[in-house]
């Protein structure tokens, strides 16, 4: 997700002659400035394997580094803060997702 959100994110900025300012735009047409303008797709399953995944590595290997326990606690607290702030106000959510 990362790299895709990235070449969205210059392609935008790009398009605003990399200006913050939502109303400057090169689009001429609806369907271009909207195709510019809405952000990738948000992915829940490869967001809950990163979670999933991080999650076991911490359980296989905190007996012998505890510190992961923190590591990890911090992690879900910027994955969480993350998601809701920035991913869910600039992507696209999936239209056969139950829980939107």
């Amino acid at each position: 997700m990362g790299i895709q959100y990235l070449a969205w994110l210059y392609k935008l900025y790009k398009d605003r002659d990399w200006s913050e300012d939502e109303g400057k735009t090169k689009a001429v047409l609806q369907t271009d400035y909207e195709a510019i303008n809405t952000g990738p797709e948000f992915l829940y399953e490869v967001r809950l394997s990163q979670i999933l995944c991080s999650f076991f590595v911490t359980m296989t290997f905190s007996a012998g580094i505890p510190l992961l326990y923190l590591a990890f606690f911090l992690e879900i607290v910027i994955i969480y803060w993350f998601d809701k702030f920035w991913c869910k106000k600039r992507t696209t959510h999936p239209s056969n997702h139950p829980f939107l």
